[in-house]
């Protein structure tokens, strides 16, 4: 497969296409033949290309960090208002992936985990003593859907720092996945909007 610039997709960026996303099959007329031939293409298997040697995302305190999220026209934050991440959990013992990333504003915030093999879940955490740790009133909330279906978490954020948690959701389940996280400002505060001062 050639990406839409000419280029060849790697067996991870093949993975991870979405529908509706341009690719160009190589195509070639045999002699003689009145049609063009194509070579056959092999479904990407589901074991990631590259699995983690050691698990250096598993805990809040080396969590992979994101960055800033704002979609605000007047801010320029190194990540913006969306962002596709692609992984995997349950290989060489890695049992959790964490991810931290920065509020700037009160925003709507959506996580979306798909593109799974087996059974992942997601949660949301925010870490309000600053120990690195997860502790009973941290947690925020969470999707555990069954099977291979689409996980998905939808809340309104007050600015902060956040930590999202993929693990497998059940015993031995190995996948590699796509997480994305996508934010809206929320412009004023929306308990105050109709009054009048």
């Amino acid at each position: 497969m050639k990406t839409p610039t000419g280029g060849t997709f790697t067996d991870a960026e093949a993975r991870s296409l979405q529908v509706g996303q341009s690719v160009y099959l190589p195509v070639s007329y045999q002699s003689g033949a009145a049609t063009p031939t194509s070579t056959p293409i092999q479904a990407p298997s589901p074991t990631p290309v590259s699995q983690p040697s050691s698990d250096n995302d598993g805990s809040l305190g080396s969590a992979k960090y994101l960055g800033a999220f704002d979609d605000r026209p007047d801010r320029h934050t190194p990540v913006g208002s969306n962002l596709n991440i692609y992984d995997s959990i349950g290989y060489n013992g890695d049992q959790n992936d964490f991810f931290k990333f920065r509020l700037d504003a009160r925003s709507n915030f959506n996580l979306r985990l798909s593109g799974l093999s087996a059974d992942a879940d997601l949660r949301l955490f925010q870490d309000l003593n600053r120990n690195q740790k997860v502790d009973s009133g941290d947690f925020i909330t969470g999707s555990t859907l069954s099977n291979t279906a689409t996980d998905s978490v939808n809340r309104i954020l007050e600015p902060g720092d956040y930590y999202v948690q993929i693990l497998p959701g059940v015993a031995g389940a190995k996948t590699s996945y796509s997480l994305n996280l996508r934010t809206v400002s929320l412009s004023g505060d929306i308990q105050n909007k109709g009054r009048r001062c």
